[in-house]
């Protein structure tokens, strides 16, 4: 009899994933490895997409780290083609790359206390092209080299916060957040 996870034995393929040293994106490599997946961890932060691969060397599962800035036409393509040019092709691409300003430690300070109506544009249009435009990018420039294999995989990643506002009390240090996403 077959183990039913032998049936989704990823071997063979390669994984890309962007935003891969963040938070859900680390769990999204790991389970990809594991399933057999030469994993690319790709990440604005080289470092840490560094440090994620070599975790995931050091467990015995194979992955390289990327650097890749999604927002940028050039970066992408950059990191596609070293990708296509080490692995042959791209078969699974987890688009997972996310900023939100209100919890990123380096605007926490400037936008957490926000009220929406005071929102910055400057962070509102950062996080639309990281969260929009670079699935767009990253999604075209790998569908291309997909379409000619005439196969792969694109996932997607969106928050729950697309049908519904979050409720801040929740999180971590809520008490000190007002809501620039909600409630009022």
């Amino acid at each position: 009899m077959t183990e039913i996870l032998d049936q989704f034995r990823l071997n063979g393929r390669t994984a890309l994933v962007t935003g891969g040293a963040g938070l859900l994106g680390r769990q999204f490599t790991q389970t990809l490895a594991q399933a057999g997946a030469s994993v690319i961890v790709a990440d604005l932060d080289f470092q840490a997409a560094s440090e994620q691969a070599q975790a995931l060397q050091g467990a015995g599962l194979p992955a390289v780290a990327a650097a890749v800035d999604v927002t940028d036409p050039e970066s992408v393509e950059e990191m596609i083609a070293r990708t296509v040019a080490d692995f042959g092709g791209v078969d699974i691409l987890v688009n997972s790359a996310a900023l939100d300003p209100k919890f990123d430690p380096a605007h926490v300070g400037e936008q957490s206390a926000n009220a929406f109506e005071n929102y910055a544009l400057a962070a509102w249009q950062k996080t639309i092209d990281v969260n929009l435009t670079g699935v767009f990018l990253v999604s075209q420039a790998v569908l291309r080299r997909m379409s000619k294999s005439g196969s792969g995989v694109i996932i997607n990643i969106s928050s729950v916060y697309g049908l519904s506002g979050p409720d801040q009390r929740i999180y971590e240090n809520s008490r000190e957040r007002t809501n620039a996403g909600g409630r009022l």
